[in-house]
């Protein structure tokens, strides 16, 4: 991390001259987002990267109104979309939310980017609820301090290289046992963090009991203070909705919802594609944190001092001091995004951004083999941070994910000192030093080390934390207003637009591979699903013999709703027309389309009977499957009227939304019966110690 002085770390970012008069938005328009970005565009380049994080700031800083698509009054602030009974949401609620009409309103401390102090505290949970929640007890929520995002590329960098680690170990672990004929354990270490082990057998099942600190997929979620969410983009999706009301269409729109105003609010298509691209690399350009050497002599001394003292306490067990990054190049979207949040296979062209080649990223430390040293003091692993003696950071009551609410990723401590009087989850500790001494759990022997310290060790510790320091960021635009260079791209003349709309005519039509290639990929992901359930089910069986056939009375409702209507052939019958008679992508289509049913009945075939078996005693029912997002009934209403319109190109496009959803019902029973086998091998783990002890 680079040594600077107070007096330089401000970065100015210069947006140019400001003002609405050099673009075509009309006199009194009070949008916040007159444009939106064709996804499409971006990867055809035209615009370049610095123009995109320009636009990417814009939006993070924007203040979005009804206009804009802002509120959600018909549906909740959930990550998966629900619908509300009723369109009766508040505009703003502090608690359910929305709660902000900016990112930057809670994100810029201390300046645009940064974290939020206490009064911008999000409540975790609540934004779930329906009816809507106004109680900010945390019965009901886990209250949380908003994070700071400066240095998030690199920290997303290191998440993606060591999931890519963990997933080689996986398979190396999975290969060794086929070729061996025996079961075979191999330790999870990535970037000398260890997440414990993984096994495999022979069978090529894989044995996740010995996994710790990374969810059992090993996919390494560095966001959220509990490191439930995977990426920035993700992350912005989920918050726009949360916060703000606006909501992505690559969640919220019409390919998987079938709506393309699912909130109820009037305003169709809130967020493009294109839009969330812009504000993720905005995020991912932030610049990393630094230190800021103290003016005083002695400070300076203490702080040098107090490093190593921190390490001596064995803080940096957990707090390691910096990860080794191998490529500096951040990647949108992403490798490991999830249904919901655009992936890689729904592209024809990823974006890239060298974090490196920025102006701060010249300054970062590299080692003589190329590798950046991103000195952020974390490990991004979760761990128990509370314990009976300890418990002031265990004051959650709901859990979120897969974690338990004790459990919380390594606090990135690279600036600390910019959090002043803002420390914990909630950010309600006001001191550092009170802070560590509320460590417990994995963390207790640390805290013990620390309080044995004498003072003035104590103290060095403190000086040398209170060094590492947000960056600076004066940005010189007011919210709401496009920098003139921006707006002379972004809102372009009349003929301008024609010519786009022209353009984007003939590129729907060019097009169609790639949306039979989404029916295709969706199919096979429904097949995999369905293979995946099958081998779930016999591992569902092999624990219950664990437990000698004991089990609870088998529930008299389904667990799984019902199927969704097969109207395979009555789409194919819309495509089976003399128009479309010798389109070479017409058959494929209609293979996808058959797969991907034939794939959701099998899957429902094994999903209900293995639910079933998994309700063994001293287990909480299983909830009811989701049903999916898009009625049957309105594909093969739209589809009929594209036909008749001779909209061939959007047609294809409605049975591929068909197919993704069929894909997508398919995932969510895959979901169900993954965690339900996961629950029975913990409960007849905890049986079989239980039936151990006893003897």
């Amino acid at each position: 991390m680079k040594m600077i002085t107070t007096a330089s770390i401000a970065l100015v970012v210069a947006l140019a001259t400001t003002g609405r008069d050099a673009a075509a938005q009309p006199l009194g328009d009070e949008r916040a987002l007159p444009f939106h970005l064709a996804q499409r565009d971006l990867e055809r380049g035209k615009f370049t990267a610095e123009q995109l994080v320009d636009v990417g700031r814009y939006l993070f800083a924007a203040k979005f109104t009804l206009l804009d698509g802002a509120g959600r009054p018909g549906s909740t602030g959930a990550a998966l979309p629900t619908r509300r009974p009723t369109i009766n949401a508040k505009p703003f609620l502090r608690t359910s939310g929305p709660d902000a009409n900016a990112c930057a309103s809670c994100h810029n401390e201390p300046s645009v980017g940064g974290a939020g102090s206490f009064t911008a505290n999000v409540f975790v949970g609540a934004q779930e609820r329906e009816p809507t929640l106004e109680s900010v007890s945390g019965a009901f929520s886990a209250e949380r301090k908003s994070p700071s995002l400066f240095g998030s590329g690199l920290i997303e960098l290191l998440a993606r290289e060591m999931t890519a680690d963990l997933h080689g170990i996986r398979a190396e672990a999975v290969a060794n046992a086929k070729q061996s004929g025996k079961r075979v354990s191999r330790p999870l270490v990535t970037k000398g963090v260890r997440f414990g082990a993984i096994g495999a057998e022979p069978n090529g099942t894989v044995l996740t009991e010995q996994i710790e600190g990374v969810d059992k997929d090993l996919v390494v979620r560095p966001w959220s203070q509990k490191g439930v969410v995977t990426s920035l983009r993700t992350f912005t999706v989920t918050a726009m909705n949360h916060h703000h009301g606006m909501q992505a269409v690559e969640r919220y729109g019409m390919r998987q919802t079938g709506h393309r105003d699912f909130d109820r609010d009037g305003v169709e298509d809130e967020l493009s594609e294109g839009d969330i691209t812009a504000v993720t690399l905005f995020q991912a350009a932030l610049p990393a944190p630094v230190v800021v050497e103290p003016l005083s002599a002695q400070r300076r001394k203490a702080a040098q001092r107090g490093r190593q003292v921190f390490a001596d306490a064995g803080c940096t067990t957990c707090h390691i001091a910096a990860l080794p990054l191998r490529s500096s190049t951040f990647v949108e979207p992403g490798p490991y995004n999830l249904e919901g949040t655009l992936r890689q296979k729904e592209v024809d062209q990823t974006i890239n951004l060298d974090l490196a080649a920025l102006p701060w990223g010249k300054a970062l430390r590299r080692d003589a083999n190329g590798q950046i040293w991103v000195e952020a003091f974390t490990d991004l692993r979760r761990h128990r941070i509370a314990d009976p003696e300890t418990r002031t950071l265990a004051n959650e009551v709901v859990s979120q994910g897969f974690s338990s609410t004790d459990e919380f990723v390594t606090k990135r401590l690279w600036e600390v000192g910019s959090s002043l009087g803002s420390y914990g989850h909630r950010g309600d500790i006001t001191t550092i030093n009170d802070v560590i001494l509320v460590h417990g759990g994995e963390a207790r022997d640390a805290r013990l080390k620390y309080q044995a310290l004498r003072a003035e060790d104590r103290a060095a510790i403190i000086e040398f934390l209170r060094t590492l320091q947000a960056p600076a960021i004066e940005a010189t635009a007011p919210p709401n207003v496009l920098p003139t260079a921006l707006a002379a791209v972004l809102l372009p003349s009349d003929g301008a637009a024609a010519i786009d709309r022209a353009v984007a005519s003939v590129g729907e039509v060019q097009a169609s591979e790639q949306i039979v290639g989404r029916a295709v990929a969706a199919a096979n992901r429904a097949e995999m699903t369905a293979a995946r359930i099958r081998s779930l089910s016999k591992r569902i069986d092999h624990e219950l013999a664990k437990l000698g056939g004991t089990a609870a009375p088998v529930p008299t409702t389904k667990i799984v709703a019902a199927l969704p209507p097969a109207i395979a052939d009555s789409l194919i019958e819309q495509l089976a027309i003399p128009d479309l008679a010798n389109e070479p992508r017409r058959e494929k289509l209609i293979d996808a389309l058959r797969r991907a049913e034939r794939a959701i009945s099998e899957a429902h075939a094994q999903a209900e009977p293995a639910l079933q078996r998994a309700a063994v005693a001293s287990l909480d029912p299983p909830a009811l499957t989701p049903t999916g997002y898009v009625p049957a009934q309105v594909v093969i209403r739209n589809a009929t009227q594209l036909r008749h319109d001779h909209q061939f190109g959007r047609l294809y496009e409605e049975v591929t939304v068909w197919c993704e959803d069929l894909a997508f019902r398919t995932e969510q029973l895959g979901q169900q019966v993954a965690v339900a086998a996961l629950r029975t091998e913990a409960f007849a783990t905890r049986s079989q110690l239980a039936a151990a002890a006893k003897h």
